[in-house]
């Protein structure tokens, strides 16, 4: 198969002008600043609690906590309500993200990964999973 003719994606658009990137790239600063001020926030709040005193569990048991409940949403499917939507558009962020960091290493870092049959199952697989988180917003 040709060069010409292996399956790849077009980034910022085919726009190679120097603007586009300087707009995608402050864009993504003014996102990360925003996002690290909340962080902070919430650091400071819980930097100002104490340590709850009958809590006995190992590092291990508390970590293992964490991922059951930080990221495998063990409180929000418990409730079968929101269960779906909370669901879909969880995973759907986390696929989405996948196939962005895809896209940043191809692109920006140069190493050549997203083309041919892994950008197909991949774009694939994102679409899937974007369209489901679209779907989670609409139920919300």
């Amino acid at each position: 198969m040709e060069l010409s003719q292996i399956p790849t994606r077009e980034v910022l658009w085919n726009i190679t002008s120097p603007l586009n990137v300087i707009v995608m790239y402050l864009t993504m600063a003014v996102s990360l600043l925003v996002a690290g001020a909340g962080i902070y926030r919430h650091a400071e709040i819980w930097a100002g609690g104490q340590a709850d005193p009958s809590n006995k569990e190992s590092p291990l048991a508390r970590a293992i906590h964490l991922m059951r409940w930080g990221l495998f949403q063990k409180g929000v499917v418990r409730e079968k309500a929101p269960a779906l939507l909370h669901t879909l558009i969880y995973f759907g962020f986390l696929v989405l993200l996948f196939t962005t960091t895809m896209v940043f290493i191809d692109h920006d870092l140069g190493i050549r990964i997203y083309h041919g049959d892994f950008y197909l199952w991949v774009t694939i697989f994102s679409d899937v999973f974007g369209f489901g988180l679209l779907v989670g917003c609409l139920l919300a």
